[in-house]
C-alpha cells in the first residue's frame, strides 16, 4: 500500500452539531462529525495549530459556531488507529494507505457511530481533515467509504483510503478532533460473552468449529483465541445472530454478535485443553469466556481420502443419542468408536477412539 503523510477521514456522517455528540472509541472520546461543515485545513489550522485547539470554528448552513477548545486535531497515525479498533487488527498505518473488502460489518458500524458527511445514489461516506501537512502546498484526506449493492452488484464495497491533496484545494467537510477521557468508561453490563464451542466438558476430535458470540453496548473490535493460555489465533466477528439479538434487542447491532471458524482439534495432542475467547471493544474493555475440554485422535491428524475407511466388518451398539462402533478399519488399524448426537452442531460427533 502505498504511504502518505497527512490525511482526510472520509466516512458516513448523520447531520448534527459538532458539540452534540462524542464517541468513545480506542480509548479516547471523539467529537462527532456533521455534515454541514465546510472548514479549510487552515481554518482549522488558526484554531489548532499548536495540536490542542483554543477557539471556535464557523458553523455551516445550520449556523452557529464549533467550539473545539480543549480537543486534540487528530494525526493520520491517530485515525489509522481509530479506524483499525473497527476493523480489529491493525491493517491501516503507520502512513496513508488503502484497504478494500467486501460486505465488512466495520464500515457500516463506523459510520453508523460518526454520522453522515456525503453520499449519492449507492455510496456513503464520512470526511474530516487531520493536522498532517506535508509541506505548505499539501494536505490529506483520509476516507471511508460504504457502497451498497446496487445494479449488477450482489455484495456491498467498503473501503478506506488516504489522499494527498492541496492545501488551496476546495474544502472539506469536518475534522477529527479527540480529547482524553475525563474519568473512566461506565461498566458496560450488557458486555456478555459466550463460547459455545468447543464444548465446555465434552470431547473434540477431527476438524469442528470454534464459534460462540458477544454483546456489548462499546463496539466490539477484536476476537482473540488463546489455546492453554497461549494466544492462537483471531476470529472473524459480525455473524448473524437473530437468537441473540432477541435476548439483548435493546443493545445495537447484537443481531450480528456472532463468531466462528473452523478448526482442526486433532492437531492438538490428546488430553484436556482450554480454549479461552477474549473479547476486546474500541473503548479498551475486555471479557473473556473459557471452555475445558478434552481432545481424542486417531493415529494421525487427517484421515486422506487415499487412507481409506471400512465399516464391513464393523458392527454397532445403539444407546439413546449414542452409537459405538466396533471393529471399524482406518488406514489398516481398527478402531473401536463412539459418536454422540450434538445440538449445536445438528449432527453426530466422534466423541471417543478407542
Amino acid at each position: 500500500m502505498p504511504k502518505l503523510y497527512s490525511v482526510v477521514l472520509s466516512l458516513v456522517f448523520f447531520s448534527h452539531a459538532l458539540s452534540a455528540q462524542t464517541i468513545i472509541a480506542d480509548g479516547k472520546e471523539w467529537l462527532s462529525e456533521s455534515s454541514d461543515r465546510d472548514w479549510t485545513w487552515n481554518e482549522i489550522q488558526a484554531v489548532c495549530g499548536s495540536g490542542v485547539c483554543n477557539g471556535t470554528l464557523p458553523g455551516g448552513f445550520l449556523g452557529g459556531e464549533v467550539d473545539v477548545s480543549g480537543y486534540t486535531w487528530a494525526s493520520l497515525k491517530e485515525l489509522n488507529s481509530l479506524v483499525n479498533s473497527y476493523i480489529g487488527s491493525d491493517i491501516l498505518g503507520p502512513g496513508l494507505d488503502r484497504y478494500e473488502i467486501h460486505d465488512s460489518f466495520w464500515a457500516p458500524a463506523f459510520i453508523a457511530d460518526f454520522g453522515l458527511t456525503g453520499l449519492d445514489a449507492y455510496t456513503y461516506w464520512a470526511s474530516g481533515t487531520t493536522r498532517d501537512k506535508p509541506d505548505s502546498d499539501q494536505r490529506i484526506t483520509f476516507n471511508v467509504y460504504d457502497t451498497i449493492p446496487a445494479d449488477n452488484r450482489t455484495s456491498s464495497k467498503d473501503w478506506v483510503e488516504s489522499q494527498l491533496r492541496d492545501t488551496a484545494g476546495s474544502p472539506t467537510t469536518g475534522g477529527w478532533f479527540w480529547r482524553p477521557l475525563d474519568q473512566p468508561v461506565p461498566e458496560d453490563d450488557s458486555f456478555t460473552v459466550r463460547l459455545e464451542e468447543p464444548i465446555d466438558g465434552d470431547v473434540h476430535t477431527g476438524i469442528g468449529l470454534v464459534r460462540g458470540w458477544a454483546v456489548a453496548n462499546d463496539k466490539i473490535t477484536k476476537v482473540e483465541i488463546f489455546i492453554d493460555g497461549s494466544f492462537a489465533f483471531e476470529v472473524p466477528f459480525g455473524g448473524a445472530r437473530p437468537d441473540v439479538e432477541k435476548i439483548f434487542p435493546d443493545v445495537q447491532n447484537s443481531g450480528r454478535s456472532g463468531f466462528a471458524m473452523a478448526y482442526g482439534f486433532s492437531n492438538l495432542e490428546p488430553g484436556s485443553h482450554t480454549f479461552t475467547a477474549r473479547i476486546q471493544t474500541a473503548g479498551g474493555k475486555v471479557r473473556e469466556a473459557a471452555s475445558r475440554f478434552e481432545v481424542d485422535t486417531f493415529h494421525k491428524p487427517y484421515i486422506e481420502p487415499s487412507d481409506g475407511v471400512d465399516t464391513t466388518y464393523a458392527h454397532a451398539e445403539l444407546s439413546g443419542d449414542e452409537i459405538t462402533l466396533r471393529e471399524v478399519e482406518i488406514d489398516g488399524r481398527y478402531y473401536d468408536m463412539k459418536i454422540k448426537w450434538r445440538p449445536f452442531s445438528q449432527g453426530f460427533e466422534i466423541i471417543e477412539i478407542r
